[in-house]
């Protein structure tokens, strides 16, 4: 071990007293920082900053590593700026700098070349570690997917041809797709086996690339050969040895010829020798501003206590796209997606873990793997990661082992993350859940290139199996494909308020009961905006029982979803004061519930503007349910679409489909200028000893038509009661009667009412004076009215032509 305390001649600094002259020498001077630490930051709320650590003497003085949690405590909103001089002189850190900053040059080459021809001139030097893109390879590998497509449709043999040597399996009309795999799997392929039917191939012995062929017509059998292009490692990482001008000479032959491939600076063993060093001495590591280019993955740390990882911000990047591992397919749902081994940095078992200040790209792989590590502060971190084709990469990954030390007390704090595949995923064992998650104020980001991985299971933020304290608020999601953000398999005590939602392709919120019926428990969404997507916030179910238990959604903003709420078997759900707007969207439902059980929706306002709209509120399958306090309107503007005029119009504005006891009460319904749907409408077919309860009262209803009972073949009892039944729905009426002799009467055209059915009663207004005329009106057939003038006056009266007002009135 080296000495780190030359003045005493040996390992250890002795333990000092104040009244020990050494007290104020740097050995001494341990003992009083570790006392000023133990009296100071254990403090509660204590803001502190970071010092200037540019100019720290790496390797002069050890912090006490016991201690370093505290710093871990008070280190999330801001530096240590204001701290003892005599902690800054003291404490011991990993500096990391670059000597050296040559950007990327393009070189050519032939294969078998010491020499490399630079593009331009440069300041690389003899003695330079660099990487020379697409020069050579260490490992040259491909995943390929063996499995039959179609069936045999008669008696032969597949001959399978990887690299020149041939490899021969016989099928028959019998063989299914799984026992063609197996066949393929006994073959002993030179390749690693990956899972049935699937292979990573490897060849470390030519620079050519990988090929492989499959000889199936003489069964008919098609086999699916190739799923993905070869993987490399396709940077041949050197030593300079020699420069002459724009000639380099290298330490060993380029493998491949190569024509504008990119030279780059080589830090992987500072970076890893850097993190190594600060893991086993100092825990502190600080990177200095300028981009560091890392080749290969990190050594994993384990069972470390008190890293603390800090850079300048975007100024320090550590540019870690040029790491690619091997690709792992993962079955799902009988399609592939993709991940592979090349993360950057990885922590096991690890406590006291802060990340402050620095900025990390990445490509096909993983960041940050955190396993079974606790106590994480991420603050003011850029995560970005680069288009990558078919990879779910997963830029911060955190999990728990079954049996391991507990994973809990993360917090990320103004970070910004972008991604195509998974940006944070946190996903524990379900008998060692991870517990305590807190983000706020950060961004994340959907690549929007269509980098979502071969199966595009993109979930930028994803909390799985029984996560629990969670908490989300603050922060912006912009994009992501099935969602921004997930809620799966048994997660509990969720807080998810004051986050923006903008632009999905899918779903913004997903709640999930995932694949081991485990349901989510105590959701609270609340104060959110939701912008742009098909789906709000959905809740759907994979095999039985409830998806999720106790959710709140509540003082919500929705626009441009075409439907805000989409929840299928959920329990205790609260939809409270919410303002849904699907404007310009189609074929929406705004809130949708189906197999849910105690349910109250109420105060929310659902207009509708410029769209039409299947149902603005829907519930089906429901039990004990209270409708009560909603506002369900339409603003009625018309669409003008390829030289068309459109009406839009909403088929129902609340429709109640084999629900149980149900109360609804309270409403308003209010249809502007709109002709054809019901306020609404109660459907039934459920069978006689299912008997459905509706009670239906104070509810006002705008515009025609207002409440619809379609009892249909179940047997349902509708109670109702005190309702405003349509009172404005006035239908307007141009009319120039004829002349009325005296005794005879006169009866208009029928005039179109829709919603008008015998037993209404219609009042009429005319125009002007009807001059001692008396005025009726009638329902003469379903959805018509007639006027009805008659003349008692003794003498011919002829009116003027004018527009007569008709209402209509249900009992």
């Amino acid at each position: 071990m080296t000495n780190q305390y030359p003045w005493y001649g040996n390992t250890t600094p002795p333990i000092a007293s104040q009244d020990d002259p050494r007290y104020e020498t740097p050995g001494g001077a341990q003992h009083k920082v570790d006392a000023h630490i133990s009296q100071t930051f254990n403090i509660a709320n204590k803001s502190v900053t970071q010092p200037k650590i540019a100019d720290f003497a790496v390797g002069a003085y050890q912090l006490d590593q016991n201690l370093l949690p505290h710093y871990a405590d008070i280190a999330i909103n801001a530096k240590f700026e204001i701290v003892d001089d005599k902690i800054a002189e003291n404490t011991l850190y990993t500096k990391v700098s670059l000597e050296k900053t040559v950007n990327p040059i393009t070189c050519s080459g032939t294969f078998g070349s010491n020499v490399i021809v630079l593009s331009v001139p440069s300041t690389f030097a003899v003695g330079d570690l660099i990487a020379i893109a697409g020069a050579g390879t260490r490992k040259n590998n491909a995943v390929f997917y063996l499995r039959a497509s179609t069936l045999p449709t008669s008696n032969g043999n597949i001959t399978i041809t990887i690299n020149g040597v041939a490899y021969v399996i016989s099928v028959t009309t019998s063989d299914t797709a799984t026992t063609i795999a197996d066949k393929i799997d006994s073959l002993g392929l030179p390749y690693t086996l990956v899972s049935k039917g699937a292979y990573v191939l490897y060849d470390t012995g030519s620079a050519d690339p990988i090929s492989i062929s499959v000889n199936a017509a003489a069964t008919g059998t098609v086999i699916i050969n190739a799923i993905d292009n070869f993987i490399q490692y396709n940077y041949l990482r050197t030593t300079i040895t020699g420069v002459s001008g724009n000639q380099i000479s290298i330490q060993n032959a380029l493998l491949r010829t190569v024509s504008g491939a990119a030279v780059k600076i080589d830090h992987t063993e500072q970076v890893r020798q850097a993190l190594i060093t600060a893991a086993n001495t100092s825990y502190r590591m600080y990177f200095e501003a300028g981009t560091y280019n890392v080749f290969d993955k990190l050594d994993p740390l384990i069972g470390v206590t008190g890293i603390y990882m800090m850079g300048d911000g975007d100024a320090t990047v550590l540019d870690c796209s040029n790491i690619v591992g091997v690709y792992t397919p993962y079955f799902f749902s009988n399609d592939i997606f993709y991940y592979t081994d090349g993360q950057a940095f990885t922590f096991n078992n690890c406590n006291s873990l802060l990340v402050e200040n620095i900025k990390i790209v990445g490509n096909y792989q993983s960041l940050f793997i955190l396993r079974n590590t606790s106590n994480v502060t991420f603050n003011k971190v850029t995560l970005d990661m680069l288009p990558a084709a078919k990879v779910n990469h997963t830029a911060f990954g955190v999990y728990s082992d079954a049996g391991a030390p507990a994973a809990n007390k993360y917090k990320m704090t103004d970070c910004h993350i972008r991604a195509g595949g998974n940006g944070l995923i946190v996903l524990g064992d379900l008998a060692n859940p991870i517990k305590d998650f807190i983000v706020d104020n950060c961004l994340f980001e959907s690549l929007v290139s269509g980098n979502y991985g071969s199966l595009e299971l993109a979930e930028m933020v994803k909390f799985d199996t029984k996560t629990s304290n969670i908490k989300v608020s603050n922060s912006t999601f912009v994009g992501g494909h099935l969602s921004a953000l997930t809620i799966e398999e048994g997660c509990e005590y969720v807080d998810v308020h004051n986050n923006t939602f903008r632009n999905a392709t899918n779903q913004f919120l997903r709640i999930g009961s995932g694949q081991t019926n485990v349901s989510c428990k105590h959701i609270d969404i609340h104060h959110n905006q939701f912008s742009t997507a098909i789906y709000a916030i959905r809740a759907t179910s994979i095999g039985s029982g409830f998806n999720a238990d106790d959710i709140a959604i509540r003082s919500n903003i929705s626009v441009m979803c075409e439907v805000f709420t989409n929840l299928n078997n959920c329990r205790g759900i609260r939809l409270n004061d919410n303002k849904i707007n699907d404007a310009n969207l189609t074929a929406s439902q705004s809130i949708s519930l189906a197999n849910c059980a105690g349910v109250e929706v109420s105060n929310n306002r659902i207009p509708n503007i410029n769209t039409e709209n299947i149902f603005q509120l829907y519930l089906t399958g429901c039990t004990d349910v209270a409708i009560r306090d909603n506002f369900l309107y339409t603003v009625y503007m018309t669409l003008t679409t390829n030289g068309l005029v459109v009406d839009n119009d909403i088929l129902c504005r609340m429709n109640l489909f084999n629900n149980y006891s149900v109360d609804c009460f309270g409403n308003r319904y209010n249809k502007a200028n709109l002709s054809t749907s019901q306020c609404l409408k109660i459907e039934s077919t459920i069978p006689e000893t299912d008997t459905g309860v509706y009670n239906v009262y104070f509810n006002k209803f705008y515009n025609i038509t207002g409440l619809v009972v379609t009892i249909g073949s179940g047997l349902q009892t509708v109670n109702r009661g005190y309702n405003i039944e349509p009172t404005d729905a006035v239908i307007s009426y141009t009319w120039n009667p004829a002349s009325i002799a005296s005794g005879a009467s006169l009866a208009s055209s029928g005039i179109s009412v829709p919603g008008a059915v015998f037993g209404d009663i219609i009042d009429v207004v005319a125009p002007y004076s009807l001059l001692g005329l008396s005025c009726t009106a009638y329902v003469s057939n379903s959805n018509f009215v007639q006027i009805v003038l008659s003349n008692g006056t003794g003498a011919a009266v002829d009116l003027a032509n004018g527009v007569w007002k008709l209402k209509i009135r249900k009992i």
